[in-house]
């Protein structure tokens, strides 16, 4: 009842992206999110903010690009106005750019020491068919990237707001916020565009293929078992794979850890795509 869910989204995305510029627009709404907005860095924005219930950021994925958050009805007018800036104002900071860069640099200089990583990073690599795209980052594609090639991808996603579909869930009179809806969404900049994304073809890889990873001293293992393939993307069809989810779920707890004892937490997860093409995998 005190609540409004704000999503805008258009298809395009990192999908857009050049392989060369592809880390630097991967980065660029992280970055861009956390840099405060126009004349405002991040503290002077969030003191700004102070007091009020609201949480506007920016998101670019593989598929699309959009703003999400939410706010309290009586701040809403202010989420809007969040909104509308970070189209038309969106701030460049590279104090923020290069803290994250370090960050992140650090972050992987340990990586390949720890056995989870290892063994993740090698089924990341392995399901995407070696797709860079879909891998961890390296230290080398850091080093290629740059501010002003993530700020000029951000720019260009979101230079242009026709096409994009903004979807609002909470606690709102239609009427009363209309007006809001034509200054703030009906005033953001159109040139009549029409992007989509790129299908970039990354899928898991078909036949049977076996990976072994072996990292670290402990008497421990995981196994990962990845079943994928084509999927008639449906409401129907989603609930038959999530039933299908549950009912393994039971079946590996009963068997695998109740009966024979042989692992502590056995576990099922399915996804299913609807974009670029219709894609199982559990």
């Amino acid at each position: 009842n005190d609540q409004i869910l704000i999503n805008g989204y258009h298809f395009g995305g990192t999908s857009l992206a050049s392989d060369e510029d592809f880390t630097s627009a991967n980065l660029a709404a992280g970055i861009i999110g956390s840099s405060g907005l126009a004349d405002f860095n991040e503290i002077q924005l969030e003191k700004m903010l102070s007091g009020k219930n609201v949480n506007i950021s920016p998101y670019i994925r593989e598929l699309s690009e959009g703003i999400s958050g939410s706010s309290s009805p009586k701040d809403f007018e202010t989420a809007l106005q969040l909104v509308y800036l970070y189209f038309t104002q969106p701030r460049k900071d590279p104090d923020i750019w290069q803290s994250n860069i370090t960050q992140t640099k650090s972050l992987l200089a340990n990586r390949s020491l720890d056995p989870t990583s290892v063994f993740q990073d090698t089924v990341s690599s392995t399901l995407s068919n070696h797709n860079f795209r879909r891998m961890v980052t390296t230290v080398e594609r850091l080093n290629s990237a740059s501010l002003d090639k993530a700020y000029a991808f951000y720019k260009q996603r979101f230079a242009d707001a026709n096409g994009f579909t903004f979807v609002l869930v909470g606690s709102f009179d239609v009427d009363k916020i209309q007006s809001l809806l034509e200054k703030y969404l009906g005033g953001l900049p159109s040139s009549g565009g029409n992007e989509t994304y790129k299908d970039l073809g990354i899928h898991i890889p078909a036949g049977q293929l076996t990976k072994e990873v072996h990292k670290g001293i402990g008497d421990k293992s995981s196994v990962q078992l990845v079943f994928s393939g084509p999927f008639e993307y449906s409401d129907a069809n989603n609930l038959q794979i999530n039933a299908l989810t549950e009912v393994l779920n039971i079946k590996l707890i009963e068997r695998l850890r109740e009966k024979e004892g042989g692992v502590y937490a056995p576990g099922v997860r399915s996804n299913t795509a609807k974009l670029p093409n219709g894609r199982y995998s559990i």
